[in-house]
């Protein structure tokens, strides 16, 4: 995002709501009841109909966004700042070290305080109209259930309580929201380049009539430490444009994929708090 009067970098978007012990996404535990007449579950008194801007009624295992202002609705007033890709530190070392015969050289830099938009995470956990049955990341693998194995609906709070007690994510979106759950932190140490060596003892070289040889083994990056899933940041990709510095567009995601049965989601035209 960019702001007059803001640093270029500013991250806006939602906050995935895990407030007063919440997982980010509605459970059983927020419900009365399932009406079978019209399909859909009775939220508990002073619960968003809608914990997503786009007008989706909430059911159990639906995304849930915090309601920034308190007027009910989760729309783009709910939207603030959620991370920044300026680094608060940037640095580098690049040093030589040599004993006796042996020699060594380290190439490494660090980047420490920035952002980084992990778009992999929105994009491979939801299933728009586009790609409603392609695979999603294995993160959604522990995702909260509303089907039965066997495709059925689940209608009884204490059935989805059974089944979902160890779930940890919600079931996939239907659209794609950049929320705070997909910004992670971006610092990293990379060691660009290592090169040990051994100079041969002029006692050999002399004899084979050579002034002077040496073993030497090089690598390239072979240390990145970062926090990020499935991306390395600081890499091969950099932006075009510091408006897209932060951001982690498309890359193959570095974890495993399965298809995942989308869930009956009704639609409600007008998301208020009752």
């Amino acid at each position: 995002m960019a702001r007059v009067g803001q640093p270029v970098g500013q991250m806006y978007g939602y906050v995935t709501d895990y407030t007063n012990g919440r997982q980010g996404f509605y459970t059983a535990a927020d419900f009365e009841s399932y009406n079978a007449a019209t399909q859909r579950w009775v939220l508990k008194a002073g619960q968003l109909l809608s914990g997503t801007p786009d007008g989706l009624a909430a059911q159990p295992g639906s995304l849930r966004l915090i309601d920034q202002n308190k007027d009910g609705v989760i729309d783009d007033k709910d939207q603030v700042v959620i991370g920044n890709a300026n680094p608060k530190m940037v640095g580098g070392l690049n040093q030589q070290f040599t004993y006796k015969g042996f020699d060594a050289s380290v190439f490494l830099n660090f980047v420490v305080g920035n952002d980084v938009y992990n778009a992999n995470k929105i994009e491979f956990t939801s299933n728009t109209a586009n790609t409603v049955y392609s695979n999603v990341l294995d993160v959604m693998s522990t995702r909260y259930r509303t089907i039965e194995a066997d495709g059925s609906l689940i209608t009884s709070l204490s059935r989805l309580q059974e089944v979902n007690q160890n779930a940890t994510i919600w079931t996939p979106t239907r659209n794609y929201f950049l929320h705070s759950w997909a910004i992670e932190d971006g610092s990293f140490l990379r060691v660009n380049n290592l090169t040990l060596g051994y100079t041969l003892p002029k006692t050999l070289t002399t004899r084979a009539k050579v002034e002077q040889a040496a073993l030497l083994r090089d690598a390239e990056q072979p240390l990145h430490l970062h926090q990020i899933h499935g991306l390395r940041p600081g890499g091969e990709h950099p932006p075009r444009h510091a408006a897209h510095a932060g951001r982690g567009l498309r890359r193959l995601p570095a974890q495993p994929r399965h298809p995942v049965r989308p869930e009956p989601i009704p639609l409600i035209s007008h998301p208020l708090a009752i």
